[in-house]
């Protein structure tokens, strides 16, 4: 059963007896529910961090890792995923290129 909302009588109230989500039934915008897609950039930030670091320590390691987490990110719609994905292959390539420098150098 539903009546007018005692404010502007125009949102129906719910019956605290009624299945959440049935026909007719309003839904609250507001209420808490579950993540949206696209709303967290976690992975985005790990790939983004493991790609700097993967500049001077390890690329073979971080930079892989990185990318995956790039990709990751980016099957999930993160916001910062075309830019992880960025930093995780530069960070790769030039810590690859930094590592072959310093072993070119002590020889």
């Amino acid at each position: 059963m539903t009546t007018p909302h005692p404010n502007d009588g125009s949102t129906p109230n719910v019956d605290p007896g009624a299945t959440p989500g049935a026909a007719g039934s309003p839904t609250d915008p507001d209420a808490p529910g579950p993540a949206r897609a696209g709303g967290g950039n976690t992975l985005s930030i790990i790939a983004i961090v493991l790609g700097v670091v993967a500049i001077l320590v390890l690329p073979i390691v971080f930079g892989i890792a990185a990318i995956v987490c790039a990709v990751v990110a980016k099957t999930r719609n993160e916001r910062l995923s075309t830019i992880a994905l960025v930093v995780a292959i530069v960070g790769t390539v030039a810590g690859f290129a930094l590592g072959a420098l310093v072993f070119t150098a002590q020889t």
